[in-house]
């Protein structure tokens, strides 16, 4: 996803590694025709329920749905870290089943036990996922979501949720599992602000009147082309800085060499070192602008850069994981911060980081409430995402 834009490719390259790493289960364990409960059976598959960026995003989800029509079941395939997320988020659940120490044949057998209606799987095919569950489908519905933003083409899987700006109409028969679109933004916020420190520039190691072009997203997203971009951005505005994270001591160093090749002076790239999630959200708020990548744009930071006042200018590329940024951005009123490409994306960081005004413009627009009436409007995202599902079910 960080390298290439390309849905059908992305998918592709999936289904090779499924064929060779995930034989089919000898048998199918869900009844065709489901069941026939009062209440649905939504089931959480998960090796995150933890300090987690996807637990970030999805507590409130499972403590505002609709219990008069949903019952809340999760699978939790996560150590538990202690944390106070993973406890909000197990405490949102109507039950909740470890299956850490389980089998994956057990684990099936144990969803298909409990009726679950439909399966939600919130790992796709990233670290500590479980897809020998999905495959034995213990669930009459199967659906992908959040954790991995791209195709995860899994014959059991009926559906990838998402939206209509991360994929298009025309673009379904790019992907595997098919679309299943939830109206506006597909990403769950959680809307209950965090008691945040105070934080200053200073403390930062910033410089109090610069330009602060920011990206805290790991190394692995940052490419070449948008390497260079960043680099030719800090060259057109006097005075910019770029503060990115301190990902790992070998991105650094190579970063630091292309950032001296570019002739940039070394004080105007300034690493900020990893902290806890409090400070981490706090200090975006430092930051000018907020800078995504591309193919793999930012997803939970950069709504927690909106969230912070922070605003963000992004691509439009072709994969999901490219048009994250548009959907934001979209949602939250700010389009214009959308380019086509990379070349258009380097005059708008320009143009924004030489007009105060224009920039000013826009912190305006996301101190108004815009992110609280949009993205983290968890009570509206909640009726949507659930008559999304119940849209799915009937179309089975």
């Amino acid at each position: 996803m960080a390298l290439v834009d390309d849905p059908a490719r992305q998918a592709e390259i999936c289904a090779s590694w499924i064929g060779r790493k995930l034989p089919a289960a000898p048998q199918l364990l869900a009844p065709a025709g489901g069941y026939a409960h009062d209440r649905l059976r939504i089931g959480y598959l998960s090796s995150d329920f933890c300090r987690h960026a996807m637990s970030y995003l999805i507590a409130e989800l499972l403590e505002r749905h609709d219990r008069t029509r949903f019952e809340i079941w999760g699978y939790d395939a996560t150590r538990d870290d202690g944390s106070d997320v993973r406890a909000r988020v197990l405490a949102a659940l109507d039950h909740h089943v470890p299956i850490q120490d389980m089998t994956d044949e057990a684990a099936a057998a144990r969803i298909r036990a409990d009726e679950i209606d439909i399966l939600i799987d919130l790992n796709g095919l990233t670290k500590g996922a479980r897809p020998a569950i999905l495959r034995a489908k213990p669930a009459p519905m199967q659906v992908t979501y959040l954790g991995y933003i791209g195709p995860v083409p899994l014959p059991e899987l009926d559906y990838l949720l998402c939206d209509a700006v991360t994929v298009p109409p025309g673009a379904e028969a790019d992907y595997s599992p098919r679309p299943l679109r939830i109206a506006g933004c597909y990403q769950a916020n959680d809307g209950v602000m965090p008691q945040l420190p105070a934080v200053t520039r200073a403390e930062e190691g910033l410089p109090e009147d610069a330009v602060v072009f920011t990206c805290v997203s790991h190394h692995y997203k940052l490419t070449e082309a948008v390497w260079g971009a960043w680099c030719r951005i800090v060259a057109r505005v006097p005075g910019s800085v770029l503060w990115i994270i301190d990902d790992n001591p070998e991105s650094r160093a190579a970063l630091t060499a292309r950032w001296g090749a570019a002739g940039l002076a070394p004080e105007r790239l300034i690493f900020a070192a990893r902290t806890d999630p409090a400070r981490y959200r706090a200090r975006l708020a430092l930051a000018d602008l907020f800078l995504d990548t591309t193919p793999y744009n930012a997803g939970t930071i950069a709504s927690d850069a909106l969230r912070m006042g922070l605003p963000l200018i992004t691509t439009r590329g072709r994969a999901f994981a490219a048009r994250m940024g548009a959907s934001l951005l979209t949602a939250i009123g700010l389009p214009d911060c959308i380019a086509e490409d990379l070349a258009g994306y380097e005059d708008l960081a320009v143009a924004i980081g030489t007009d105060p005004a224009r920039l000013g413009a826009l912190k305006a627009h996301l101190a108004t409430g815009a992110w609280e009436r949009t993205l983290g409007d968890a009570e509206d995202f909640t009726r949507r995402f659930e008559a999304a599902l119940l849209a799915g079910r009937a179309a089975l």
